[in-house]
């Protein structure tokens, strides 16, 4: 219910995001890549309709794909600027609002990475600055988040649908990944 209510009030009110053609290319990707499937009609509880996105024939997608019946909740995708030094824009991707839309609280986590903080590689060139040559070397790595980047399936396909507000409305699509880990943002 605070889903559908957060859907309707947002599809009324929110402007497409100014990265929403950039957006729109990732979706068509993973859709490509069978992490996303869609377009969707809206659900009838959103109170709109949704659009044929931009380059949907050209791929051979001449309707949008009828809603599931049952259970479901959305987010909205949103653009996030990665900027160098300077400032200068890098990098787009793809954010979805999940605290907003109300799905971190539909979320179990069983198990978690153990990611080691700064101190962590602190201490490590501490060692390496005193040690003399009779102690073992010492190993220091980082984790690369990149690789895990939308590949966890989702249990609840149903439970993960995303909104994108474009210049032409609204597409909506369905999730067969996670977005990002388990609970954690980038």
């Amino acid at each position: 219910m605070e889903n559908c209510d957060y859907i309707r009030t947002v599809a009324s009110s929110r402007q497409p995001d100014k990265h929403a053609q950039r957006l729109l290319a990732e979706v068509w990707e993973e859709r490509a890549l069978r992490r996303i499937r869609g377009p969707f009609q809206a659900h009838p509880s959103w109170g709109f309709s949704a659009v044929m996105p931009t380059g949907a024939q050209s791929i051979g997608c001449p309707d949008l794909l009828p809603f599931p019946e049952g259970e479901c909740a959305a987010s909205i995708a949103f653009g996030i600027e990665q900027l160098d030094a300077s400032g200068g824009i890098i990098k787009v991707r793809r954010g979805e609002d999940w605290r907003r839309s109300h799905h971190n609280r539909a979320t179990i986590v069983r198990d978690r990475p153990l990611h080691d903080t700064v101190n962590a590689f602190v201490q490590g060139a501490r060692y390496l600055h005193n040690r003399n040559n009779s102690h073992p070397p010492i190993h220091l790595w980082g984790h690369d988040h990149e690789g895990a980047y939308r590949q966890l399936p989702t249990a609840e396909p149903e439970l993960s649908y995303m909104l994108l507000i474009t210049e032409e409305g609204i597409t909506v699509w369905q999730h067969f990944v996670l977005v990002v880990g388990a609970t954690s943002s980038v």
